[in-house]
C-alpha cells in the first residue's frame, strides 16, 4: 500500500484507525519538530473512506487539543479526566461523567 495507512485500513474493512499519536511517539504540541500522526489530511482521508480515528495515547492537554483540531473522534487517554477538561474548554458535549471507585 506504499506505507498508506488508510488505503490499507480500507483493503482490511478496517472501522476505526486507532495509531499512536505523534511522530516521534511521545512528543508534544509544544515540542520542536512536533507532527501528529493523524494530522488533519489523515482524518480527513479516513472520515471519507468510512473510519473513525482514535490516537492513542494523548495526556497532554496541548496535545489533546491539537489532536481535536486535527478532526479525531477520539482519544485514549491516561488522564480521562484531563482530556473532559479539554473538551469543556472548547464547548463540545461531554459523555456522561462516572465517579471514581
Amino acid at each position: 500500500m506504499g506505507g498508506d495507512i488508510v488505503k490499507a485500513a480500507r483493503q482490511l474493512n478496517v472501522s476505526v484507525l486507532s495509531p499512536g499519536y505523534s511522530v516521534p511517539y511521545g512528543q508534544k504540541a509544544k515540542d520542536e519538530g512536533f507532527r501528529l500522526i493523524a494530522d488533519k489530511k489523515l482524518c480527513e482521508r479516513a472520515h471519507a473512506a468510512g473510519m473513525k480515528v482514535v490516537p492513542w495515547t494523548i495526556n497532554d492537554p496541548e496535545t489533546m487539543a491539537a489532536q481535536i483540531e486535527a478532526g479525531a473522534d477520539g482519544i485514549i487517554s491516561d488522564h480521562p479526566t484531563r482530556l473532559r477538561e479539554v473538551m469543556a474548554q472548547r464547548g463540545m458535549d461531554l459523555p456522561k461523567p462516572y465517579p471514581a471507585k
